[in-house]
């Protein structure tokens, strides 16, 4: 303030002196006057000049009563209460009240009437009077002079005063997905209000069309546009909870087509939203109700395969996987078959597995009376005559036991237990048959398992 003020003193100051005199100094407004200019842009941006940012507190029930009561003149108002009754529905819905305002001048000539009247129409779109609404919104954009940043904001959107509104500020949502909040800001929209709403989902399948694009493609770039939307129009604060399952079917959908960039983008995701989690525990199975069982089964493959290759790879080592099964076993993963798994260990595996589990909760049962550095991975496969289960311990001359589920839970317990007995999981007695891996174990596994209408899956 104080340049400014010395930058005006200067400016008389120069006004009194002679031209032709030596005194005279040139200046240069745009350089002398610049401090007021950004000054005046920051408070614009900082809050708009038009209105705050919610209606002035009155008692709006108690103004809505006077309107009714005042014959359609609004004489008796003051412009504080008029500028509140605009963002009240009612108002904003009455035709009486708007023609009132109209014929007094106030809309659109006062920007402070159409910040109410806007969100109003933003947050119930789309009332009865939208039309007329949209039009003094539009009247409001064309006037001469400085207009307020969201209205600047919001009339850069073609067709935004109309029924393609949806459209117009889903494609600014899309246009910036990692800004989605940022826009809600600059739009002034209401996050619950029916407008934001139908945008979003507009942007969601925006999204969902991109993502599924590049999921096929397996591009590497599908990581950040997934990341961008999860963190953007996914966000909890902005998705209800039928969009969001109705995405999450979409979503998992796609894996089928999809590369392994995809894959691991949503086994990620899948792992770290609380949302979700894992749709087999019991601490997280109730997040998956309302989704579809192709669709938890789809989750579920995605963390059996990353599992299993945690199992192979941190208890076994890829070069002591001599015998090859973890690639064997990764086919069954992805079997249509497949609805199930559990890890157990021995206290040292377990210990060394947890260390390892870089990603959500470590979810590992203990595998007691097990010798030192032993380890199952339990796979459970449902076919049209079986159910069944199959144990593959980590540790080389130890024969793969495929059990009856229903004999094991009622034995040993359910295949989500926090405890295994060793012996009841090499139980010849209890099993249904072993299988040694001697020389050529492949073939032959595959040939019993289609027996029992287990199959390898299509990737």
């Amino acid at each position: 303030m104080q340049k400014i003020l010395e930058s005006m003193r200067r400016v008389r100051a120069l006004a009194a002196v002679d031209v032709d005199s030596r005194m005279a100094l040139s200046l240069d407004a745009d350089v002398e006057l610049r401090p007021l200019a950004e000054a005046l842009v920051r408070l614009r941006e900082a809050r708009p000049v038009d209105s705050a940012e919610s209606p002035p507190g009155f008692d709006i029930d108690a103004l809505w009563d006077r309107w009714n009561s005042a014959n359609e003149t609004l004489n008796d108002f003051s412009l504080r209460e008029l500028r509140a009754l605009c963002w009240d529905r009612r108002a904003a819905e009455d035709r009486r009240f708007l023609d009132a305002l109209e014929a007094s001048g106030y809309v659109p000539a006062r920007l402070g009437f159409l910040r109410g009247l806007w969100h109003s129409h933003q947050h119930h779109w789309r009332l009865g009077t939208a039309s007329l609404l949209e039009t003094y919104l539009e009247a409001a954009a064309a006037l001469p002079g400085h207009l307020p940043r969201w209205l600047e904001c919001v009339n850069a959107l073609p067709g935004v005063f109309s029924e393609t509104a949806p459209r117009a500020v889903g494609g600014a949502f899309f246009k910036d997905l990692a800004g989605v909040a940022e826009t809600f800001g600059r739009l002034r929209l209401s996050a619950e209000g029916l407008l934001a709403q139908r945008a979003l989902r507009d942007c969601r399948g925006r999204w969902l069309d991109a993502i599924k694009k590049c999921a096929a493609q397996d591009h590497e770039k599908v990581k950040l546009l997934f990341r961008a939307g999860v963190n953007g129009v996914l966000n909890s604060q902005l998705t209800s909870k039928d969009d969001f399952l109705l995405v999450v079917e979409r979503l998992l959908g796609m894996l089928d087509s999809s590369g392994v960039q995809y894959r691991d983008a949503v086994a990620e995701w899948i792992v770290v939203d609380r949302r979700l989690g894992h749709p087999r525990r019991s601490a997280t199975s109730g997040n998956w109700v309302g989704v579809s069982e192709g669709a938890r089964l789809a989750a579920l493959r995605l963390f059996a395969a990353k599992d299993i290759g945690r199992f192979f790879d941190i208890l076994i080592g890829r070069k002591f996987d001599t015998q090859q099964r973890r690639p064997f076993w990764e086919q069954y993963i992805d079997s249509p078959q497949f609805v199930d798994y559990s890890i157990a260990c021995d206290p040292e595996d377990r210990k060394r597995l947890i260390a390892a589990w870089t990603d959500g909760k470590p979810d590992v049962a203990r595998m007691n009376g097990a010798p030192e550095r032993h380890s199952a991975f339990i796979m459970r496969f449902r076919t049209t005559q079986y159910d069944l289960l199959v144990v593959e311990m980590s540790r080389s001359n130890n024969a793969m036991y495929l059990f009856n589920t229903e004999d094991f839970e009622e034995r040993v317990g359910t295949i989500d237990g926090a405890r295994f007995l060793f012996a009841a999981l090499k139980d010849k007695a209890m099993a249904v048959d072993h299988w040694a891996h001697i020389t050529g174990w492949e073939p032959r596994f595959r040939e019993r398992l289609r027996r029992y209408g287990i199959h390898r899956g299509q990737r």
